[in-house]
């Protein structure tokens, strides 16, 4: 009796699964007419109190909608065409501004909003008191003042400008003059200054909201020159200071507005940074002639741009209790940076070490007193390089990046200490194969308590002390591979950028500190530090995991999940709680179409050392039958496996990945492994082992295996068909085709040379064409152009800046003389990459067609150039 009830059961169960797979729906075959389905995430944040989240979707039609959604609840709001979101302090109410100049604010308790109308800037007050609002009416513009409840509480008419301070205060640039606001039920308003000819700008407070800084513009003598009144308004004694170049150490000069950040303030108030300059009217070009003078420190366009240190804005310093002013820049030394005390200064000039031949300059700094003006020289010939200098958060250290080890400079004490030197880890980065020298591991800053700088080595973080006798590894990733790094930029506690201050990343480690990871075999995550607890796993695993955010007031997280199958969801996250919650899926309806899968593959060189490539399979991918292959080179790009990637008809460099793997083809993307000097050998040995890698695995056409590249990528491309003849066909965007002509060639932006590039930099020859000639004739694709087999297609922007759009011309004439097939496409208007959308359009339809016609035998209207005289 069991025995027929067992088989009875079975039965019943296979009839449903028959029934299940039957009924199922088979998944689509992605086709370009289903493009457009597809969103891209974008601009998520997070409320101060964790409990909201928003995010944008943007599509290729523009329909672009951005939601606002609660992170425990299932509550959503969307709004259409947004270009600006805020959540109050107390997260009880979101601003959001709409393309279309309407003005929303969302009350998130009662479901309510008010909409106001040709709104042009809007602000919350971090002390959560009051929202402003700037609305254009007419050819004037008024202030609207909301309190929490979205009451009009004040109108301001004829306002310019305004800054809120801190701890609420209003600052307001009117047509009357400057005015404070304070936040009280009236908003009650006290004048600072009346004018109503001359304009004021740049409204800059204090960290304590006690002190507020401004121009004015004056009468300028020269109409290019534009001169400025500099103010001071102290809230506590209700005074006015002003300064103008009538002051003795500021007469025949200017202060200027030119600089990003043109005034900057001591914490206290005390000292207010400005920039002056001199009244220098520049010597008319001539009609004539260029001198092109050897002797100059730049190159004839460049010394036009920079060469003129006298036109430079430079710092100096108003003491506004005793009226001391000090000009620190010299036009000898015009570049400024200040400790993070602003009780001292480097100085330098870009033009001390000149002509030099590095990516970025090495400069001679000085330290300077602020208080005194009196500098001494303080390292001579060093790298100006992002994070290889910075200062602690009391001023009385400043860190610095030198030959491969970090350095401590004690102001107090003038001593420096090489911190680092005794330590069995290399803080160089030994990775580094560019020409030049590494300018090391990213420095992230110092402790909030000054007492120790954080550097990395390639795996671990460490706290150094100044004085070198603590030095502590915070994290063990070199004994399994993986990378931490601190998530610094949620520790920027002041935006620097365009300021002569450094920036300013400070880490209060007895809270704990945010760590991204990254390990060898492409797992990602996030995770915890405490320095009194175990490192503690937020997220880890074989996924891209990215753009952390935290809520300012509480310990809630957001971030995106992704991989090659799966496109960008975003997730929830709260400290001790292991599980995540996933808030929104973009693209679900990637479900119903046919995928393709990725793969780490491993390989080695020529020398036996492991390199890695991204393998991505096709959609639909059958075991035991083979595929065509496109191959896509720059450097190393084996860590883009978990990157979910669009179809698209309209890719800025005509590559999208997906177009590929949803139409029956693998993607390879190989990591390149470089000696400096030998570029063409390094190209040749990587790609081809990691071809060869793939190959020997039964799954790809050896007859149809296509090359693509951009930029660096297009130069490894142009070079590679010189050597091997394993392709099919190429594409090869914005390329340098002739080392010598691009060694000797000018930047049409900036006008700096270009030889540093190859000195010092990506193309690695760390040579000039002058001792290493036979060097750069084999490493350039022009000279060696009779040896390409293989189709062409070439690519550039007229206006590209970075590779002169010539240097795909000749190897066009030369490919077109030697009557070797290449389709060279000039796009006017347009860059380094494609911005304009027809243009992309374009481009990334005639790749796919060129790829289709040489690797799929496809007849295509892109192809109809006869191909009888190749």
């Amino acid at each position: 009796m069991d025995t027929v009830k067992n088989r009875l059961f079975l039965i019943v169960v296979a009839c449903l699964m028959f029934k299940t797979v039957w009924t199922q729906t088979p998944k689509q075959k992605v086709t370009p007419k289903e493009y457009s389905k597809w969103s891209t995430l974008s601009g998520e944040i997070i409320s101060p109190d964790g409990l909201w989240t928003s995010y944008i979707l943007q599509y290729e039609n523009n329909r672009d909608t951005l939601f606002v959604r609660n992170t425990t609840g299932e509550k959503k709001y969307f709004f259409a065409n947004a270009t600006d979101i805020a959540f109050s302090p107390d997260s009880k109410t979101v601003g959001i501004q709409l393309t279309d100049h309407t003005f929303v604010i969302q009350d998130l308790k009662k479901d309510s909003n008010l909409k106001i109308k040709n709104v042009t800037r809007f602000e919350f007050s971090e002390a959560g008191n009051f929202l402003a609002v700037l609305q254009t009416m007419g050819t004037e513009k008024q202030l609207l003042m909301y309190n929490n409840k979205k009451e009009l509480i004040k109108i301001i008419p004829n306002t310019y400008d305004f800054k809120i301070s801190e701890d609420g205060k209003l600052a307001v640039y009117t047509s009357l003059g400057v005015s404070i606001g304070t936040p009280d039920e009236k908003f009650k308003q006290y004048v600072v200054v009346r004018d109503t000819v001359h304009k004021f700008k740049k409204i800059v407070w204090s960290k304590s909201g006690n002190i507020l800084a401004f121009l004015q513009e004056e009468n300028p003598i020269q109409a290019n020159m534009p001169n400025h009144k500099l103010y001071c308004y102290n809230w506590a004694a209700k005074r006015l200071d002003m300064l103008d170049n009538k002051k003795e150490k500021l007469k025949a000069l200017h202060i200027s507005s030119d600089m990003q950040t043109p005034i900057i303030l001591s914490a206290d108030g005390s000292q207010v940074f400005f920039y002056f300059t001199s009244p220098k009217v520049q010597a008319p070009k001539s009609d004539t002639v260029e001198i092109w003078d050897a002797a100059t420190k730049l190159v004839y366009p460049a010394q036009e741009i920079y060469g003129d240190l006298a036109l430079i804005p430079k710092i100096a310093v108003w003491y506004v209790d005793n009226g001391l002013v000090n000009l620190l820049g010299t036009d000898e030394l015009p570049m400024s940076v200040l400790t993070s005390d602003r009780k001292q200064l480097l100085t330098y000039s870009h033009l001390t070490n000149e002509p030099q031949y590095e990516m970025v300059s090495l400069v001679d700094y000085y330290l300077t007193t602020v208080k005194t003006g009196i500098k001494k020289l303080f390292l001579s010939k060093q790298t100006t390089a992002p994070y290889s200098i910075g200062s602690s958060p009391s001023g009385r250290y400043i860190n610095y990046f030198r030959d491969g080890n970090w350095w401590i400079y004690d102001t107090t004490k003038e001593i420096h200490t090489n911190s680092t030197s005794n330590l069995e880890v290399s803080f160089d980065d030994v990775d580094f194969d560019d020409a030049g020298k590494s300018a090391g591991y990213r420095c992230p800053g110092w402790t909030t308590d000054d007492k120790y700088l954080i550097v990395y080595d390639k795996y671990d973080i460490w706290l150094i002390s100044p004085d070198a006798k603590t030095q502590r590894r915070i994290t063990h990733g070199r004994e399994s591979k993986i990378s931490f790094r601190i998530c610094d930029y949620l520790y920027l506690t002041e935006i620097s950028q365009g300021s002569a201050d450094f920036v300013k990343r400070h880490f209060d480690i007895s809270k704990g500190l945010l760590l991204i990871a990254k390990g060898y075999d492409k797992a990602t995550g996030y995770f915890y530090w405490h320095p009194k607890a175990k490192l503690k796993e937020i997220i880890y695993g074989s996924a891209k995991f990215s753009r952390l955010k935290k809520a300012d007031k509480a310990e809630k997280y957001i971030f995106l999940e992704e991989d090659f199958e799966t496109p960008p969801a975003l997730r929830y996250a709260t400290i001790g709680i292991k599980k995540t919650k996933k808030l929104f899926q973009s693209n679900p309806h990637f479900n119903n179409y046919e995928w393709g899968t990725s793969k780490l593959i491993s390989y080695k060189n020529s020398k036996g050392e492991d390199l890695q490539g991204a393998l991505f399979y096709p959609a639909g991918y059958q075991s035991g039958k083979k595929y065509p292959m496109i191959v896509y080179i720059y450097s190393r790009l084996s860590q883009e496996i978990h990157d979910y990637n669009n179809p698209t008809l309209y890719q800025p460099i005509g590559f999208p990945p997906s177009n590929y793997t949803t139409d029956g083809y693998l993607v390879l993307m190989p990591d390149i492994k470089y000696a400096v000097g030998f570029p063409d050998q390094s190209i040749l040995d990587c790609v081809e082992s990691a071809v060869n890698s793939v190959i020997v695995m039964g799954i790809v056409e050896p007859n149809h295996i296509g090359l693509i590249g951009h930029s660096y990528g297009g130069y490894e491309t142009c070079l590679l068909l010189t050597k091997t003849s394993i392709f099919a066909a190429a594409v090869a965007g914005a390329s340098v085709t002739n080392m010598l002509s691009s060694y000797l060639s000018i930047n049409p932006e900036n006008g700096a040379k270009m030889d540093w590039r190859y000195e010092s930099q990506q193309y690695r020859m760390a040579s000039t064409p002058f001792n290493n000639l036979e060097g750069y004739i084999k490493n350039s694709t022009v000279t060696q152009a009779g040896k390409i087999t293989t189709p062409l297609l070439s690519w550039s922007g007229k206006e590209d800046a970075s590779v002169d759009w010539r240097q795909s011309i000749e190897l066009h004439l030369a490919l077109r003389r030697l009557q070797k097939r290449n389709i060279f496409l000039a796009y006017p208007n347009q860059g380094h990459i494609l911005t304009d959308e027809l243009a992309q359009f374009d481009l990334t339809t005639r790749i796919k067609d060129w790829f289709n016609y040489y690797l799929k035998n496809k007849p295509s209207p892109n192809m109809e150039i006869s191909t009888n005289q190749f």
